[in-house]
Parts: structure tokens; C-alpha cells; sequence
């Protein structure tokens, strides 16, 4: 598929699907609202193009949001299309792809348009480890439009144009676009939420295994290493601290990375070391000093009033006068 923003949203389906293999559905809708002069405005298909084809002759369901409408922008109808394609692709079990060139919420349609995007967000969560959702940015995905790509369990964006953002670089304090493009698709490879895949060739001797599952994490294999432990999992060490998961450490913030996949590595973590050792060092831990934060609560009961036990003659006694 062609990666030229300026190709219309139709192109675009045309360029993925099989030739003459797409089905449109509901290209006849139109924007419903007709506040701030809306219905002066024409809006085909209400700036997005849905229906299904095949790949290969594989059934896929995909939507194509058209920026010459409205910029792209998502409204009232223009949702209720793409939740009718999530409707059929969950029933017919087969992929949802969306190729996004958004400006995010449709301000005219207000509250309608804001109702609109929490009905994608439901349709994509119900959606979730049922069907693969795929999403590729063309153009903007900013705001709430960043949402949707982030619930997908593939997103793909071209090198040039695509901007995926919820803040834009600019509202960033400190920042501006021409320092730091937060937005693009360099930073976004670069600075991926998973820290499993920023070590993706990045480390010589790592084996990244992904897990395509939605909110899976993959798994990391140290030269192909498996031994009799419990787990193939090579150990972890974070600013010096042994530990078993990693999945809570921001990317951006890892300083330095190494591994130790030799008999070194064994003599100095023993039979942990086994699988390998993955050693990260932190930003906030790259000093000479290792700061550690405890947290503790103390309680402490008092007796308000005591009283006199019953000696074993007196129970006896209690005992035999209550019988």
C-alpha cells in the first residue's frame, strides 16, 4: 500500500483491497447536525468510507477517514459508521482496518461528537482479543482520534506526514515542534510504550518474541539460552535491584542496556543467571548513589478496661452453680 498522504480515502482502500473486492456501506450518509451552519456544509459519507473486501481473498473490514471533508474531523455519524463496521467485524470474526487522517472531535456536533467517541472506544474494547484491529496514520491523529489508535492492537504510521499525539508538541511545557517532534513517527518508534520493543535490535544476542495478544507483553530470549529452570526468562537487574518484571519502566527514561550472557554472569547472580541478564540502568539511577523510598504504616490497640479472669476453681465453681 502506497504511503502518499494525498491519496483520497477511497485510494487508499483501493490501494490495500484486492481489486474490485470493496463493498462500501453507508455512502450515503450525511452529517445530521445542522448547528453553526452546518447544514450548509457538504459532507459525503460524513468524511469517513466504510464497508469490506478481502486481502489475498482474506475478509477484512476497514474504514477511511477522507480529510477533505471537515479535515477528517469525527462527528455523531461519521461514528456510528466506523461502530457498524466493528458490529459486523466481531459477527463475521475477520480483521478491522483503519486508515486515519483526522482532526479529532468534530466542535460543531459538541456533545453528539463526544458521545460519538465513546461509542468507538466501547465498540474497540468489546472488540478486544476477538478480532485483530489494525490502524495506519496518514495524516493527524491527535486528541481523543490518538485513543483509538491506542486501543488497536497494530498501528502503522507513514515517515512524512503522520502526527500521533494526544497534546500536540507546542502544549508541551518547554517544548516546541522544531525541538522536539513529539508527534512523529520517529519518536513514536523510538519511545514505544512497550519496553520489550525498544530493545528490538537494539541489543546484540536479544531475541524480542512479540505477543500480538492485546495488552501482551511478548518475551525476551538471551541467545536462544533455555535451561532447566522454571522460566526462560533472562534475569533482569533495574539500577542494581534484581527483579522479574519490567513492564512497569518507562523507555524513556532507561539510560543504558546491556546483557551478560556468560559464564561471568553466572559466578556473579548464580543459577538465576542461567537464562541470561538484562542490565538496565535508569536515568534517576545512573549516579553514584542509590536512593531507595520506603513506605510504612504503624498501629498500635490499647485495652480501654481490664478485667479479672476467672481463676480455674472459680470457672469450676460458676460452672457447677449454672448447671
Amino acid at each position: 500500500m502506497s504511503n502518499n498522504s494525498q491519496l483520497s480515502a477511497r485510494q487508499r482502500i483501493a490501494s490495500l483491497l484486492d481489486d474490485s473486492s470493496f463493498v462500501e456501506v453507508g455512502g450515503l450518509v450525511t452529517a445530521r447536525s445542522t448547528d453553526f451552519n452546518m447544514a450548509d456544509k457538504d459532507t459525503p459519507a460524513d468524511g469517513v468510507v466504510t464497508g469490506y473486501g478481502v486481502i489475498d481473498s482474506n475478509l477484512v473490514f476497514v474504514y477511511s477517514q477522507d480529510a477533505a471533508v471537515l479535515n477528517g474531523s469525527i462527528g455523531e455519524m461519521h461514528a456510528a459508521k466506523i461502530a457498524k463496521i466493528y458490529d459486523m467485524a466481531v459477527k463475521m470474526g475477520a480483521p478491522v482496518i483503519g486508515l486515519i487522517d483526522c482532526a479529532g472531535l468534530r466542535l460543531q456536533e459538541a456533545v453528539d461528537a463526544l458521545n460519538g467517541f465513546g461509542t468507538i472506544y466501547a465498540k474497540q474494547s468489546m472488540a478486544s482479543g476477538v478480532v485483530p484491529q489494525i490502524t495506519a496514520v496518514f495524516g493527524n491523529c491527535g486528541g481523543g482520534a490518538a485513543i483509538i489508535s491506542g486501543l488497536s492492537d497494530f498501528t502503522y504510521m507513514t515517515s512524512e506526514n503522520a502526527k500521533l499525539y494526544v497534546n500536540a508538541p507546542n502544549v508541551l511545557d518547554g517544548n516546541h515542534v522544531s525541538k522536539l517532534d513529539t508527534a512523529s513517527a520517529k519518536y513514536q518508534s523510538e519511545n514505544s510504550g512497550n519496553i520489550m520493543n525498544s530493545m528490538a535490535g537494539k541489543l546484540p544476542g536479544v531475541n524480542v518474541i512479540p505477543d500480538a495478544a492485546p495488552g501482551g507483553t511478548g518475551s525476551i530470549r538471551v541467545r536462544g539460552m533455555s535451561t532447566a529452570n522454571s522460566s526462560n526468562d533472562p534475569l533482569y537487574i533495574i539500577d542494581g535491584v534484581p527483579t522479574d518484571n519490567i513492564n512497569c519502566i518507562n523507555p524513556s527514561d532507561i539510560e543504558t542496556m546491556q546483557v551478560l550472557k556468560d559464564a561471568a554472569s553466572a559466578s556473579i547472580y548464580g543459577s538465576r543467571a542461567a537464562n541470561g541478564v538484562v542490565i538496565i540502568t535508569t536515568k534517576q539511577g545512573k549516579g553514584d548513589r542509590l536512593a531507595i523510598n520506603v513506605n510504612y504504616a504503624l498501629s498500635a490497640q490499647t485495652i480501654a478496661k481490664r478485667y479479672d479472669m476467672l481463676d480455674a476453681n472459680q470457672w469450676g465453681e460458676a460452672y457447677w452453680a449454672a448447671c
